[in-house]
This record gives structure tokens, C-alpha cells and sequence, in this order.
């Protein structure tokens, strides 16, 4: 029973790493072909907003019991803006001034600046164990990136231009 569920959970944990990498290719797509991101996002979020109302329409046999009270949707309002809606519509105005494959290695290696970040703001320490898998994984990130990935594109170019 445990192996079975080891098995499941790698196989799991690689068909997500593959949806994640081809998503990014595929949003870069995206976002040339509608080349304004904040249109682009809008639309996306469209798209998963009627999904999301579908779903609700659905019944309570698969959605369960909806919030009962104003300010329970007011915090959804509130998550579905600042967890869902900005981070896409800055994800993917980023992703319309870079490569692919930059977005790809940016985006596979956030955890670097949450890693980077949790000591001075949360006041977490990593052990040394930590540290290595971080590297390790950052290494991991690097080798399965393209080597065509020199060509930065313009994000990169405002960015080091930026006045300290």
C-alpha cells in the first residue's frame, strides 16, 4: 500500500512539472498573440471565473454548501484579486517582455527569493540540509533550462537599467 502510494505520488508530482513547463510555452503564446498582457490576463481570468460559476451552478452534491454570509464573499473577492488576479496580470505582463525560457527558469526558481526572504521577514532559519536542496534544485532549474536562453528579451534590459 505505501509503495503504491510513493509510485502515485512521484507519477503525480511529474505529470504537474510537465503541465508546468508546457504552460509556460504555451502562455508565452499567449501573450503574442494578444500582445496587451492586461487583455490577455482579463480574458484568462474570464475564462476561470466562468468555470468557477459553472462549477458553483453545478449543485451542492459536488460544490458543498455556499457561504451564507456577505462578508464571507467579500474575503473570496479579496483572495480571488490579490492571490489570483495580480499575480497572473504581473506574470504574464513579464512573460510579453522576456523569452520562454527565462519566464520558465524566473518562474521554476521563485523559490530562491522566498528562500532568500523567509529569514529576514518570517525570521526562519535554514538548516544546512536546506541549503543544499536549494542549491540542488536551483542547479536542477539551470540544466533543464535551454541553452538558447541568452537572447533576455526587454523585461531584462529595463530591469538592469533600472535607478538604484
Amino acid at each position: 500500500m505505501q509503495d503504491l502510494r510513493g509510485r502515485r505520488g512521484i507519477a503525480l508530482a511529474l505529470l504537474t512539472a510537465l503541465i508546468s513547463g508546457v504552460s509556460v510555452y504555451v502562455a508565452k503564446f499567449g501573450t503574442q498573440a494578444v500582445p496587451e498582457p492586461f487583455v490577455y490576463t482579463a480574458a484568462r481570468n474570464l475564462v476561470v471565473g466562468l468555470g468557477l460559476l459553472v462549477g458553483l451552478a453545478a449543485g451542492p452534491a459536488i460544490r458543498g454548501p455556499l457561504p451564507r454570509t456577505s462578508g464571507t464573499w467579500a474575503r473570496l473577492a479579496l483572495i480571488a484579486v490579490v492571490g489570483g488576479s495580480l499575480p497572473f496580470l504581473l506574470f504574464f505582463w513579464g512573460l510579453s517582455l522576456t523569452s520562454a525560457p527565462l519566464a520558465s527558469l524566473i518562474q521554476k526558481t521563485q523559490f530562491v527569493c522566498v528562500a532568500l526572504l523567509a529569514e529576514p521577514i518570517l525570521g526562519e532559519k535554514s538548516t544546512r540540509l536546506q541549503v543544499v536542496a536549494f542549491a540542488a534544485l536551483f542547479l536542477g532549474a539551470l540544466l533543464q533550462s535551454p541553452v538558447g536562453m541568452a537572447s533576455p528579451g526587454s523585461g531584462v534590459a529595463r530591469a538592469s537599467r533600472a535607478p538604484a
